[in-house]
């Protein structure tokens, strides 16, 4: 699971070593962010229900439970 809270830490997430084409869980703070990730990735890509933190938190442990 990967959080993303803007464009730019999309970026530099997918462009850093940390990503090595393995399989991750995207959630971001808002559908600019979204597009972003569509860029790298086609699929698994969660957006908040508002744009925060807490929000974004919110959804995570929305998928953790199950309920997505």
């Amino acid at each position: 699971l990967v959080m993303f809270t803007s464009p730019s830490t999309v970026d530099r997430f997918f462009g850093s070593h940390f990503y090595k084409k393995q399989e991750i869980i995207a959630f971001c703070i808002g559908a600019v962010t979204a597009q972003s990730v569509k860029k790298y990735l086609d699929k698994n890509i969660y957006i908040a229900q508002e744009a925060t933190v807490e929000s974004l938190v919110y959804k995570m442990i929305d998928y953790a439970r199950g309920s997505l």
